[in-house]
């Protein structure tokens, strides 16, 4: 983390003010971390280091999608997603 030298703004090589908490280090915006996590694409809690598990963009889309669907489409795939997944832990078992 950058580090800021009185506790006041500074603007970093791409030309974005941050601030700078008490401790003197420098502290993103949501809309900045959340650019980044895009740009990464991974999620904010990646990102911060909250989530150990990264979830990548196109599956995000996929679920974003899934949850478009009317409620009985979405138990099909549920259901389908369940199976297939059950089918896979037996087969490791086995």
């Amino acid at each position: 983390m950058q580090s800021c030298d009185s506790g006041g703004l500074f603007l970093s090589l791409n030309h974005t003010i941050q601030s700078c908490d008490s401790g003197g280090d420098a502290v993103l915006s949501i809309d900045i971390a959340k650019r980044m996590a895009d740009a990464f694409e991974v999620s904010l809690d990646y990102l911060v280091g909250a989530s150990e598990k990264q979830i990548n963009k196109e599956m995000l889309n996929r679920i974003e999608e899934v949850d478009k669907l009317k409620p009985e489409e979405k138990k099909m795939v549920f259901t389908f997603l369940d199976a297939f997944i059950t089918k896979t832990k037996l087969q490791v078992l086995l």
